[in-house]
């Protein structure tokens, strides 16, 4: 759940209390990679409220043919990772996969191509994996 975003209702200002598209998706797909990244999505903005708009989706599956080859046309690069982290000058890329998923070579290739350009990368398999990682980004760096 979110918070922190404010609506009127009946000529008042109230908190508005929201939860991401995907939230009701988390018990209807178990182990799915959205779930795990909505998860921790949700999780970063509670925990690291400093980092919001900082902890960004990557748009990487385009609806349909026609707006695939507009979103290439504008720069949309194929492999790319789902999430990626701004922050103290540094970009760190997250792929969520589940625990038995695998990359595809498209996005091996595409972790291979950021990480020679000194670029941090790392595939998430579960909640408390990622927890532990951004904490130890957020504490040293």
């Amino acid at each position: 759940m979110f918070t922190g975003v404010s609506v009127q209702r009946n000529r008042k200002i109230v908190p508005l209390q929201f939860c991401c598209f995907l939230c009701n998706m988390n018990e209807q797909l178990p182990d799915s990679e959205e779930r795990i990244q909505s998860q921790c999505f949700q999780w970063a903005w509670n925990a690291y409220p400093n980092t919001r708009g900082l902890l960004c989706y990557n748009l990487n599956n385009s609806r349909n043919r026609i707006d695939g080859a507009r979103n290439r046309a504008l720069g949309l690069q194929p492999g790319r990772a789902d999430m990626v982290l701004y922050w103290r000058a540094v970009a760190t890329f997250f792929e969520f996969k589940t625990p038995t998923g695998s990359q595809s070579a498209i996005q091996e290739q595409w972790q291979g191509k950021v990480q020679a350009n000194g670029f941090r990368y790392h595939v998430v398999r579960s909640v408390p994996e990622f927890q532990q990682l951004f904490t130890s980004i957020m504490r040293y760096g």
